[in-house]
This record gives structure tokens, C-alpha cells and sequence, in this order.
């Protein structure tokens, strides 16, 4: 017997799942259990229960997803990013245990999602996030090399040099050059 489940996209507090459950029940859609994302459903919905979920769940911005992991993989990045982006010393874990504490699964999950669906890993992912903000600062801005690789947070100007160059083929000051 197939497992009627659907996912539910941006369900990430108390709130939204109380609203989720409100819609489900005001739909007269019967489910078994609601975990995170995860609904079970007791049976398989008809194309205008889906129709009418969506345009629900929509006014309170969830999203209905019928497959797995497509929502998780929103919410990987987005925890990514806020990792990334966020100021030296502003979050005290390193990346595997901030996003596997954040999204709740193991890393090694968390990297399988990740991978199956960018068909990269979250490394190589990280390294060009970081590159691309580096672009934009030799592009836009007046900053002095070093000042861009700490505003990065390397730690490591010959690293921050490995990963511009595996990216572009050339160094953050012949892309400046090259490029401006």
C-alpha cells in the first residue's frame, strides 16, 4: 500500500502548524500525523482538494509539496546563507552541527539531500557562495584584498586564494584587473 504523504513548505513554528492544521480540517482533509514538514494523510487527495490546499496554505505563505525533501532543500540554504553571511563569532558551531541542529537531521543526511538535489555538495556550494560575494566586493567596492577575505571570514588568505582561483582560474586581483 503507497504511502499518502505530502509536505508542506515554509512550515517552521507552532503558528504555521496550527494554521496548517486549521486549513486541513477547515478542507475536510482527514490526516493521521503531522511531523515538521511531514503530513500523513489517510487517504490520497483529489486534484481540487489539492487545488484548494494550495490556494490556502498559500494566504498564509506555505506551500504544499508533494514530493520529499524539496522543501528541506529551501530550507538547508537558507540556513546556509545565514551561517555564511552571518558576522565572525555571531554563531559559536561550526557549519555541520549549526545546520544539523537548525534543520533537525543528521549531517550526513542534511549532505544527501543537499547533493541529490544542487548535484554538488555543501562545500563546493560554500566555496562559490563566498566567491560570488567576493566578485561583487572587488567589483564594487575599494576594499583592499585582505580587508575581503576577512570581511569573508577566512582565516587563511592562501585559502581564500585556492577557492577564488578553483572557481575563476585567476586571483582575486587579476579578476579586479580584468574585469573593471
Amino acid at each position: 500500500m503507497k504511502e499518502n504523504v505530502i509536505y508542506i513548505k515554509k512550515m517552521c513554528c507552532p503558528g504555521c502548524k496550527g494554521y496548517a492544521e486549521y486549513v486541513l480540517k477547515e478542507l475536510k482533509i482527514p490526516y493521521v500525523s503531522m511531523v515538521k514538514d511531514k503530513v500523513h494523510l489517510e487517504k490520497k487527495l483529489t486534484p481540487p482538494q489539492i487545488v484548494a490546499l494550495v490556494a490556502k496554505l498559500a494566504e498564509c505563505g506555505l506551500e504544499l509539496m508533494l514530493k520529499p525533501n524539496s522543501c528541506r532543500i529551501d530550507q538547508i540554504k537558507e540556513e546556509l546563507h545565514y551561517w555564511l553571511d552571518s558576522p565572525e563569532g555571531y554563531i559559536n558551531e561550526n557549519r555541520s552541527d549549526y545546520l544539523a541542529n537548525t534543520i533537525n537531521l543528521g549531517y550526513r543526511q542534511i549532505e544527501r539531500i543537499f547533493r541529490k538535489a544542487e548535484g554538488t555538495t555543501i562545500e563546493k556550494y560554500s566555496i562559490r557562495y563566498m566567491v560570488k560575494r567576493a566578485e561583487y566586493m572587488l567589483l564594487k567596492t575599494n576594499n583592499d584584498i585582505i580587508d575581503i577575505f576577512v570581511l569573508l571570514k577566512y582565516k587563511d588568505k592562501n585559502l581564500f586564494y585556492r577557492h577564488f582561483k578553483s572557481v575563476h582560474g585567476i586571483t582575486p586581483e587579476e579578476f579586479r584587473v580584468t574585469m573593471s
